[in-house]
């Protein structure tokens, strides 16, 4: 389980300290990585366009220091409107790319360990 496993304390937490629930979730995650990532990461060309529509964005960090990602429903494009399943798609495929930067360049072990999202309507 080598990209979960440095989060075993995180899962073991939210596990209410019950370490088979914790490594079934573990399993479960890696497993879910596996096959989305199966075509290689998201990378940032690749949503380069839809970035660029302010659809989703960091603005910055809150008092506590956590990155603030911001989510603006209302920017959607109509285009995408015509196909929800496009639609969902694009969306869940930006808040991966923004989620996995999040976590690759904006956390600090020890100090910065989470995020906060804002859904602006």
């Amino acid at each position: 389980l080598p990209s979960v496993a440095s989060d075993a304390p995180r899962y073991l937490s939210r596990a209410k300290g019950d370490a088979r629930k914790a490594l079934k979730d573990m399993v479960e995650t890696q497993e879910w990585r596996r096959s989305y990532f199966s075509d290689g990461p998201v990378t940032d060309a690749s949503v380069k366009e839809d970035l660029s529509r302010g659809v989703m964005y960091f603005a910055g960090r809150d008092h506590l220091l956590r990155p603030a990602l911001v989510l603006r429903p209302a920017r959607l494009p109509d285009s995408w409107m015509a196909n929800r399943a496009l639609a969902t798609g694009r969306i869940i495929r930006l808040l991966v790319f923004c989620l996995e930067y999040m976590l690759q360049y904006m956390l600090a072990p020890g100090r910065v360990e989470s995020g906060i999202i804002l859904l602006d309507m």
